[in-house]
């Protein structure tokens, strides 16, 4: 049974981000929203790191939180969670003012912390749903699209093709997931939702899951053959929101776990 916080550091780091990032969302002053945003990501990277440097004392723990087990913080996710806090705090600080609106730090807020949350999930639920976070604001918003004229032409940040491999990769997740679940129809709910347990159960159908989460991983990484969004993105895109989706490498985390 994995030790325990008696603070809920984990949950502090994900969703302070999570609730302010509807705050900025609506402020109208971007220096404002610029510090606001930089508070709650350095609380997050404080309390990310707090939790890391726990691990670094016993490498083989896997802490949860004292009254409930959706966040774990272990030897593999310790050094992701602060290192990308870290990061989209440093974009924040560092980001040209004439660059900025709000919903763009309200985007990025929400981007740090669903990426966060499909890090130190403890389940598959929370995975997917951190996983589906971090395109919102790519997909449903116009979070990230650059001010003036842009904001008004480009209602998404991303390329067609983009969005598709990006959407297909969610739906690759879930089935995956899904199929996961239905495999090991004797575990009990927590064992049949565990991101880490061993898992049991028909062969065929546990292969077909695999090949579904190793296509969600193939397409939301870009890997050949599914490569060309990733170009197209960075050309067309955001520049830093896109590098930070492309770099909380969740495919890779995925595989991993």
């Amino acid at each position: 049974m994995p030790n325990q916080f008696l603070f809920p550091l984990l949950s502090l780091g994900i969703f302070l981000p999570l609730v302010i990032s509807f705050f900025v969302w609506r402020l109208t002053n971007i220096e404002q929203a610029r510090k606001w945003s930089a508070g709650a990501l350095s609380l997050s990277f404080a309390a990310f790191l707090s939790a890391s440097l726990t691990i670094t004392r016993t490498p083989d723990a896997r802490l949860t939180e004292m009254f409930w087990q959706w966040f774990v913080v272990d030897a593999l996710n310790a050094i992701p969670l602060s290192l990308f806090a870290a990061l989209a705090l440093g974009v924040v600080v560092l980001v040209p003012k004439r660059k900025l609106t709000p919903q763009w730090l309200a985007g990025l807020l929400w981007l740090s912390a669903t990426t966060s949350a499909a890090y130190a999930a403890n389940n598959l639920i929370v995975f997917v749903l951190g996983w589906a976070g971090t395109l919102a604001p790519f997909l449903l918003t116009r979070a990230f699209a650059r001010p003036g004229f842009d904001a008004e032409a480009k209602p998404r940040t991303l390329p067609l093709l983009a969005q598709i491999m990006l959407s297909a990769s969610l739906v690759s997740l879930c089935i995956g997931v899904g199929l996961l679940i239905y495999a090991a129809p004797q575990a009990s709910w927590h064992d049949a939702l565990s991101l880490t347990l061993a898992r049991t159960g028909e062969t065929q159908l546990l292969l077909l899951a695999f090949g579904f989460l190793m296509g969600a991983v193939i397409l939301r990484k870009g890997i050949f053959p599914f490569h060309s969004w990733v170009v197209a993105s960075f050309e067309q895109g955001s520049l830093l929101p896109i590098t930070l989706l492309v770099n909380g490498h969740l495919g890779a985390f995925l595989v991993a776990r």
